[in-house]
């Protein structure tokens, strides 16, 4: 049996005082026996922060008893705010009263008093916590390491059990993990998760920013899997299905440095004496299916991430890179956009095709405002693909 919380929350609300797992059973009329299943619920929305267990395993909304669940954002002073999930409203929480919460947790905070129309109050739980590893300097005393974190909104430092240590050199930097908390008196424990180098070693500033973010630089094995598993070339029942345009002359234009082609573009000239502008976006959709494994890792990720020296794929390698890159002189899936213009830019009507293509050229910009600005050199290069 399933419940829904707004029946709990209309019991909780109507009653003069908490009640009881059983109280609330009794007065819902679940029956007895769904009343394990109950009491389970009833657990999930309190490790939700929706309901607060007091004293005698009674239940209640947390605003009926001054409770503000939130995440915390911390401020210069060390002090913190909270904003009320469902209240909106803003909980100034000293920074003696935070307790072993830290910036970005979602915890409980009891509202104790107002001070200046503003309510002030004390983290009472942390529900969850913002994360658990941070990037920080080593230092080596005589029994246990302490670690620095790079993040100004983790302000303690956190001790480290040599043990725990992985051999760490002072001054090194370091991903740690945070194993006890501690408390507004006592520094967090952690262990050394990963060691990144001494500072000024080549690579190390970009490592630092990927392992401060968060960012994952492998794929799970599972999901290389299902990208290892996909054809290398289009199959030709594919082909039957879409608007063929392998002979149509297509470019992609990018930064010279770029490493994946996602877009194309063509240009076509009509007997009427208009213009078919094509723009082609890789057909991501025909191999990342709704829900599927590489369509959750993908969601997971957000973005392709671009750094420096390094890109981070939202996709595995054999997409980002081969089957949804559109490369030259291969045949690529695509959903197409077939504008047709007049000779002057006016649109006279628009398609959406699913197109099969094969880029002609890889173009980059400097090359195409070359050819437009009339540089000899561009002119000779790009006139095989007039009149792009």
């Amino acid at each position: 049996m399933s419940f829904l919380k707004e029946p709990i929350f209309e019991a909780l609300n109507k009653s003069n005082r908490p009640l009881k797992a059983k109280e609330l059973a009794n007065a819902l009329s679940i029956p007895g026996k769904d009343y394990r299943n109950f009491r389970k619920f009833l657990r999930e929305l309190q490790a939700a922060g929706e309901l607060y267990r007091v004293k005698g395993g009674r239940y209640a909304p947390p605003d009926r008893i001054n409770l503000v669940v939130g995440h915390l954002s911390l401020i210069r002073s060390g002090a913190a705010f909270l904003i009320g999930e469902k209240s909106g409203e803003d909980v100034f929480v000293p920074a003696h009263e935070l307790e072993a919460a830290f910036h970005g947790d979602k915890v409980v905070v009891r509202v104790e008093r107002n001070r200046r129309g503003r309510p002030e109050g004390r983290v009472v739980k942390v529900l969850e916590r913002a994360r658990t590893e941070f990037v920080g300097t080593a230092r080596l005393a005589k029994d246990y390491l302490i670690v620095s974190p790079d993040d100004p909104k983790f302000p303690k430092d956190i001790f480290v059990p040599l043990p725990q240590a992985k051999e760490t050199r002072n001054g090194e930097k370091v991903m740690v993990e945070i194993l006890e908390w501690g408390s507004a008196n006592t520094a967090p424990v952690g262990r050394v998760a990963e060691v990144l180098g001494m500072p000024g070693e080549p690579g190390l500033d970009v490592l630092v920013i990927i392992k401060h973010s968060g960012l994952p630089t492998e794929f799970p094995s599972e999901v290389e899997g299902a990208a290892d598993g996909i054809p290398d070339t289009v199959p030709e029942s594919e082909i039957k299905t879409r608007l063929d345009l392998r002979k149509t002359p297509i470019v992609t234009i990018d930064p010279v440095t770029a490493k994946d082609f996602d877009d194309a573009l063509s240009l076509t000239e009509l007997k009427d004496g208009n213009l078919e502008l094509g723009v082609h976006i890789a057909d991501v959709s025909h191999y990342v299916r709704f829900g599927d494994i590489l369509d959750l890792e993908a969601r997971n990720r957000g973005t392709s991430v671009y750094l420096v020296d390094r890109v981070l794929p939202m996709l595995p390698e054999k997409l980002s890179n081969h089957l949804c890159s559109l490369n030259p002189d291969v045949d690529r899936l695509a959903m197409s956009a077939m504008v047709r213009i007049t000779p002057r830019g006016k649109v006279l009507s628009t398609r959406i095709e699913n197109t099969v293509i094969r880029s002609t050229r890889r173009l980059s910009y400097e090359q195409v405002q070359g050819f437009f600005d009339r540089e000899t050199e561009h002119v000779r290069a790009l006139d095989d693909v007039a009149p792009l």
